[in-house]
């Protein structure tokens, strides 16, 4: 499996990211708007062009996105909008 490289800025420096290719699709999309909230359809739409996916697909894949991010001291930094869908925070 390919790994793909991300660097957030934390307070304590800057942190490298190993993620899978959906992750960096979903934190990629995002970055390009933080603070947005993006429901689980639009991600779905925008990282998974032309696949049948469900919408647990994107709740497991963010999951696993949030514990890296947590893992590199950026915390927070992904947030859940309950009912609506996900956030990326401007900064920690």
């Amino acid at each position: 499996m390919e790994n793909y490289l991300a660097a957030i800025l934390t307070p304590s420096g800057k942190r490298r990211l190993d993620l899978t290719l959906t992750e960096f699709r979903i934190l990629a999309h995002m970055a390009r708007t933080p603070l947005r909230v993006f429901s689980r359809s639009e991600i779905m739409q925008a990282c998974f062009p032309n696949q049948a996916v469900l919408e647990r697909t994107i709740d497991s894949h963010v999951s696993h996105l949030r514990r890296k991010l947590d893992a590199a001291d950026a915390a927070g930094l992904l947030t859940n909008v309950r009912g609506v869908g996900y956030r990326l925070e401007a900064e920690v």
